[in-house]
């Protein structure tokens, strides 16, 4: 699939992908990736949106765009008028109505922000009690929790000011509620987001037949106009010994079984456990293990271990915060001598965000937690954006937790499952991780494709640099194999080591000797 074809209003251009506005840009400098009308349920469920029609129109100095959707699962329909002008003015207008009552946290419109073009940049946000000032971070900014309540990055706001790097400032007003921002990369999402509705006040709630929502986002930008650049073939660049090598890749004991696997990953709770998936285990067990923290009692698990090879123990509170040294070492010692030689790790059954907001404190010897590219979208396009994403977590995450090893358990990706392109981020996701430095991964998602990377399970790696990771991932291995995997669904020209190389076609994966590819 090509790329939707830019509409212009002078030198700012945006698109349409299905029901949604994305790639907002100001000559080169991308100021939205996408403008949405989201709904998510009472369980932060995102409610999937259908393209109903769109009409695009010209108007003086500028255009004009009508989109009509609906939410088919709710019953919400609305209606977005879109104007923009060659002065940099753009209008997102949403009016929608419930065809029937139903549950749901939020609704309305969110703009995503490209964390490329935000990070550095200052921003003064318009709040109920005065002005905020602050940078968009280069580190993953955490989602607070204060008293079991979360805090966003930039707490209720009705106008938001960002001063770019380059000179450029965009003034974002809102209408139709307060709204907040948050690091979306906290769950892989490539972009900070401005969403409606304040976390204070996001409980779930009724939307009766008939009520309207009404919202409205105004961009207003100025400043000096950098000419886009054509979009060139995406370089790699094979480079030396990184000092690591390819990690144990493993499967959830659910998931299709990946050939080569090292392991299989079994959720156990210890005061209820089911010892059937235990004692069918034919390959070294990652035991998920979730506890109480206040009566960490194993007994009644330790009986079903007798037999069974572990390949390490990840020890997960039922609340899903971050396991303390205390709480990993009180279950190792209950335990006993079965436990000699296995590692036991801590971490959190649910994502980075819960690591970021509450890192782990010195002395485990190893974290894990989960990853999944579909938190908050599944098409194709913000799926591959969250593979460099990865790489920032597992970079902080190491950070947080003083060092220790780091294993992505289990990292799931169900959307896509049996197509072409889940091969092609299967790929990309682990070469992504293994260079990143994973000490394991366990991944669901395509079986076959995790089984490209599985087999080269201990190779030395080799430092790989990529200039678009949203189109091509690769994995360079010492004296094996070089592997590039096109990530989109059209030809992908590109070169390697600074020489062309025939184009990839649509998903595909190739594999070099390194010192072919090296010549």
């Amino acid at each position: 699939m090509t790329p939707p074809e830019p509409i212009r209003a002078g030198d700012l251009t945006f698109a349409l992908d299905g029901p949604d506005l994305v790639d907002v840009r100001w000559g080169a400098l991308e100021i939205a990736s996408r403008i949405q009308v989201t709904v998510r349920d009472p369980d932060w469920g995102t409610v999937a949106a259908r393209l109903d029609g769109a009409r695009v129109g010209s108007v003086a100095g500028g255009a004009a765009v009508v989109i009509e959707g609906r939410h088919d699962p709710v019953g919400f329909a609305w209606r977005v008028a879109i104007e923009a002008d060659a002065g940099g003015r753009l209008t997102f207008a949403l009016d929608g109505a419930a065809e029937r009552s139903f549950d749901l946290r939020r609704i309305g419109i969110c703009v995503l922000h490209p964390w490329r073009s935000y990070v550095g940049a200052g921003y003064e946000a318009t709040t109920p009690d005065g002005t905020r000032n602050g940078t968009f971070p280069q580190a993953i900014a955490p989602q607070a929790r204060v008293g079991g309540a979360y805090h966003p990055m930039i707490e209720a706001f009705d106008a938001l000011t960002v001063a770019f790097p380059g000179g450029q400032t965009v003034d974002i007003d809102l209408e139709g509620d307060l709204f907040e921002l948050e690091d979306q990369r906290n769950w892989t999402d490539g972009s900070f987001k401005t969403y409606p509705t304040p976390l204070a006040r996001s409980h779930p709630r009724a939307l009766h037949a008939g009520e309207r929502i009404r919202q409205r986002v105004k961009l207003a930008i100025r400043g000096p106009v950098a000419p886009p650049q054509p979009p060139g073939a995406p370089a790699v660049t094979i480079g030396a010994p990184t000092g690591r090598s390819v990690p144990p890749v493993g499967m959830s004991d659910t998931s299709t079984p990946i050939p080569r696997a090292a392991h299989v990953r079994i959720p156990v709770h210890a005061a209820d456990p089911d010892p059937g998936p235990l004692s069918h285990a034919e390959l070294p067990v990652e035991l998920a293990l979730t506890v109480d923290p206040s009566s960490p009692d194993v007994a009644p698990l330790v009986p079903h271990l007798d037999g069974v090879r572990l390949a390490r123990v990840l020890v997960l509170r039922d609340d899903e915060e971050t396991s303390s040294p205390d709480l990993v070492d009180e279950v190792r010692a209950r335990f006993g001598a079965g436990a000699d030689g296995v590692p036991f790790l801590g971490g959190t059954a649910t994502f980075f965000s819960e690591i970021n907001r509450n890192p782990p404190a010195p002395g485990l010897e190893g974290v894990a937690f989960a990853l999944s590219p579909e938190v908050h979208a599944t098409d194709e396009r913000s799926i591959r954006g969250t593979l460099e994403i990865q790489a920032q977590v597992l970079t902080q995450a190491r950070e947080l937790a003083g060092g220790a090893s780091l294993h992505p358990s289990p990292v799931t990706l169900a959307a896509h499952v049996g197509t072409r392109f889940a091969d092609a981020w299967t790929v990309g996701c682990l070469a992504t991780l293994a260079s990143a430095g994973a000490a394991s991964i366990t991944i669901d998602a395509s079986s076959q494709a995790a089984a490209a990377v599985a087999r080269l399970r201990g190779a030395a790696l080799l430092n790989v640099a990529i200039s678009d990771p949203t189109r091509i991932a690769a994995l360079g291995i010492a004296g094996g194999q070089t592997l590039v995997v096109n990530l989109t669904p059209d030809p992908a020209p590109f070169t390697l080591n600074g020489r062309d190389e025939r184009p990839l076609e649509p998903y595909e994966l190739r594999s070099w000797e390194a010192s072919a590819a090296s010549a």
